[in-house]
């Protein structure tokens, strides 16, 4: 995850661990009930994209740890071999180049390990007929060859590499999925429980507070309510007397609408059948002032 990913994923789970310990009030509205299961659904897919994200991460790195140290391996023994040949043979340039400690094979970087390895399998297959005698052949050569190609290719963890973008996607994704379940719908119908429990809705204001970007936002937000028998009303214009700034509620209630810091504003709610309500609010800069109205018919 990134590091804004990362700040939305620990709150979002505080949110939701809050509203967990509190099903009891949670459940007394079937619809918030409902869009808190798809949010826990979706932030349980969250930890198992992630998990499988960090296991590709782990494995990637494993494999290559363990490409590294065959080729070593592999490119020591070699290397071992030509300088036996090499004294017996009198080649002294070629004694010196093979005269390698293990410290010197397996403690140099990625790119020093391939263009030794490269530089004493290209000496080797030249050398092939006569180094048999000291215990090289063909199987061990293309053996070598194939490490090497490996190593330099990377072709597992390319494969690793593949998957775990494809995770880090899935969390990116479900991410979004529950970033736009609590803006459109958890935020907003939290308002059915600020009157009644307002310890409830305070904690859990606080823990929105800290992954809600668009909190910063100067702006005026709610949900609207039918008095008489506090069902939410879809459809209903809200706007702010005096601009061009209007809305209607979403199947839910909620609503927002951006607004101007330290002004008294008019908040107009309109719908057939309905009353007229007018609100003045005045919204402080950055603030997301939650005002919820309940009409009369």
């Amino acid at each position: 995850m990134t590091n804004v990913e990362t700040a939305k994923y620990k709150a979002y789970k505080l949110a939701l661990a809050h509203l967990a310990n509190n099903e009891a009030i949670t459940n007394e509205e079937p619809v918030f009930a409902s869009a808190y299961q798809a949010a826990k659904a979706l932030l349980d897919r969250i930890d198992a994209a992630e998990s499988m994200r960090t296991s590709k991460v782990t494995a990637t790195t494993a494999t290559r740890n363990d490409q590294r140290k065959d080729l070593a391996e592999i490119t020591f023994s070699v290397a071992a071999v030509m300088k036996g040949y090499a004294e017996k043979a009198g080649d002294t340039a070629l004694r010196n180049a093979m005269s390698l400690s293990r410290g010197e094979v397996f403690g140099t970087t990625p790119l020093q390990l391939s263009t030794v390895a490269s530089n004493i399998l290209a000496q080797a297959q030249k050398l092939l007929e006569p180094l048999k005698a000291h215990g090289m052949n063909e199987s061990l050569l293309a053996d070598f060859a194939a490490q090497l190609e490996q190593f330099n290719t990377g072709n597992a963890p390319r494969n690793f590499i593949a998957e775990r973008k494809q995770a880090g996607q899935l969390v990116s994704d479900n991410l979004r999925s529950l970033t736009d379940l609590f803006n459109g719908q958890l935020d907003g119908m939290m308002l059915l429980f600020k009157d009644k429990y307002p310890d409830f809705y305070a904690q859990y204001l606080i823990k929105r507070a800290v992954v809600n970007p668009a909190r910063r936002k100067t702006r005026v937000e709610g949900v609207v309510t039918d008095k008489a028998g506090g069902s939410v009303l879809a459809g209903v214009l809200v706007s702010l007397k005096g601009t061009s700034a209007t809305t209607l509620t979403a199947t839910d209630g909620s609503y927002y609408l951006n607004a101007q810091p330290a002004v008294p504003l008019v908040i107009l709610f309109e719908k057939e059948g309905y009353k007229p309500l007018e609100v003045t609010v005045i919204v402080k800069r950055g603030q997301a002032l939650l005002q919820n109205a309940a009409l009369e018919k």
